[in-house]
């Protein structure tokens, strides 16, 4: 993965005003199936190392100690377990994301995935998914903003892990 490809210098450590999507195995098991995104991301050429503070006891218990990718919370959506469908699910073969644990969608001639990425890029541009909500969002107003960082870290987590 690169931030050139993204349009980043040569030389810049990251790219921002990226749209991530992130998908997940359906059960476990392929297909995959898009989770959520996150929308004007900044995206680094290399991980970024936690040093030491875990955003969150899961990542400590899963040595997960660096990222590559942030956004504000605002601009974090997870779609809700029950609204995946196969209407989600990404395709296989030609055209399609591969066993690389990211996709540049836009490079696919495959019309299937094409007409796929544009079913996707329509929510994304109109947020028409429900904002990430943690346990007490109420609460969340008037957090810290390392705190909200540390939130939107840990969703990342949860969708990996569906």
């Amino acid at each position: 993965m690169t931030a050139k490809r993204l349009g980043a210098a040569r030389s810049a450590d990251f790219v921002d005003e990226v749209d991530v999507v992130w998908t997940a195995p359906i059960e476990g098991n392929d297909p995959r199936c898009v989770v959520g995104w996150y929308r004007n991301a900044r995206l680094y050429r290399y991980r970024q190392n936690f040093q030491g503070l875990y955003p969150s006891d899961r990542y400590k218990k899963d040595e997960i100690d660096s990222f590559r990718v942030r956004a504000k919370v605002e601009d974090a959506f997870l779609i809700d377990i029950g609204q995946r469908n196969l209407k989600l699910a990404l395709g296989r073969g030609p055209g399609w994301s591969g066993q690389a644990s990211w996709w540049y969608a836009e490079d696919t001639e495959n019309l299937e995935a094409r007409r796929f990425v544009q079913s996707i890029r329509n929510p994304i541009k109109a947020r028409k998914s429900s904002p990430v909500q943690s346990r007490k969002t109420a609460e969340n107003e008037a957090e810290p903003a390392k705190l909200r960082q540390m939130n939107i870290a840990d969703m990342c987590v949860r969708t990996r892990r569906l």
